[in-house]
Parts: C-alpha cells; sequence; structure tokens
C-alpha cells in the first residue's frame, strides 16, 4: 500500500520520464532499505515512535544515495555532478514518503 500510494505520487510529481525513472528507482532502493530494516523486531517496534522520524529518514535517504548505481545513465564529470544532486534531492522526498507511511501503517 506504501509503494502503491508512492508510485502515483511519483507520477503526479514528475512529468519528465527520466525523472520518473530515477524516483521509481530511489523508491525500490528505499523498498528495500524497509525491508531490511522491518525484518529487525526491535527496530519494528520502533517504527511505531514518530521521534525516529529522522534517523530513519536519514538511513533510508543515505541508503538509497550510496546504492544508487548511475554507471548506465551518466557520462562526464557535469551530467554525473547534477544527476547526484537530483539524486539527492529525490531520495529525500522518496525517503519522506516511506517513512511516513510505515509510520501511518504500524
Amino acid at each position: 500500500m506504501i509503494f502503491k500510494n508512492a508510485r502515483n505520487k511519483i507520477n503526479k510529481k514528475y512529468k519528465d520520464e527520466k525523472h520518473r525513472k530515477i524516483a521509481r528507482i530511489c523508491l525500490e532502493l528505499g523498498g528495500e532499505w524497509a525491508t531490511i530494516k522491518m525484518g529487525n523486531v526491535r527496530l519494528h517496534s520502533e517504527f511505531k515512535n514518530p521521534k525516529n522520524r529522522r534517523r530513519y529518514k536519514k538511513e533510508c535517504r543515505a541508503y538509497i544515495v550510496k546504492n544508487y548505481d548511475m554507471s548506465d545513465i551518466a557520462s562526464g564529470f557535469l551530467i554525473t555532478f547534477a544527476l547526484s544532486i537530483l539524486i539527492k534531492i529525490i531520495a529525500d522526498w522518496i525517503a519522506s514518503l516511506i517513512i511516513d507511511g510505515l509510520l501511518e501503517n504500524n
């Protein structure tokens, strides 16, 4: 449910297909992060505490940025630099969607 809503928001927010593709990849990576985190029972109960939202958002964003593979998209310094900034912006938004969704569902 979280990811279906996020996909709808991606389609509304990003009109350019390249940006949508980046956002969908970020969403997949964020989903991986959530699966890893939710596998830990102790952390599962911590998701219920909204005070942890900021920490989890930062962790999710860092995971997305670290694991995003730009090799098939970017070539050249300026393009890579601009793309890395775009990925950080989109990853931040996606991390917020995921954390908000997890808090709502717990």
